[in-house]
């Protein structure tokens, strides 16, 4: 004898269940956009996209000039939507890649020529790629090339999109 199990279902594009559409732990279905959706019961029961890709952040505290931090390595593909940097310091100018790579040996650039951060208080947000998603399988490394001021820490933030 089959088992049928029905999930909540749209087909409407870019249809979002709400926290009152689901139970906590309840399944939701996006037909047209392939997306599958869970009520969290723990916080504040949010509904989030399952499979989800999440920010990740970077801090280097007093960088050199000519750092290179291995910040993770990623099993799956990344598409960048933006990247967001800060510094702290006095007069802070900091100039950073972020590049990535299934060897240490050889990284490819995300924005060629890197990102030249100054901002202290609200951010830079970068959004023009030349190499827009991580390839699956990659180390992702943060480089520093140069620094004027005093550079007390460099944030950068990853946002996948």
């Amino acid at each position: 004898m089959a088992n049928t199990i029905q999930l909540k279902c749209s087909t409407t594009a870019g249809a979002v269940p709400t926290t009152g559409n689901l139970a906590d732990g309840e399944l939701a279905v996006n037909a047209n956009d392939g997306k599958v959706f869970v009520k969290r019961s723990a916080g504040s029961g949010l509904v989030v996209e399952v499979g989800t890709l999440i920010p990740r952040g970077i801090t280097i505290l007093y960088p050199t000039g000519a750092d290179f931090v291995v910040a993770f390595f990623t099993p799956q593909a990344i598409p960048l939507s933006k990247i967001r940097s800060a510094v702290q310091g006095t007069s802070p100018s900091v100039t950073f890649s972020v590049k990535y790579g299934s060897s240490l040996a050889s990284l490819t650039e995300v924005v060629t020529g890197g990102i030249t951060c100054t901002n202290t208080t609200t951010g830079l947000e970068t959004t023009s790629f030349n190499n827009g998603t991580i390839a699956a399988g990659s180390f992702v490394v943060l480089t520093t090339s140069a620094i004027s001021g005093t550079v007390n820490s460099l944030h950068v933030t990853l946002l996948p999109g």
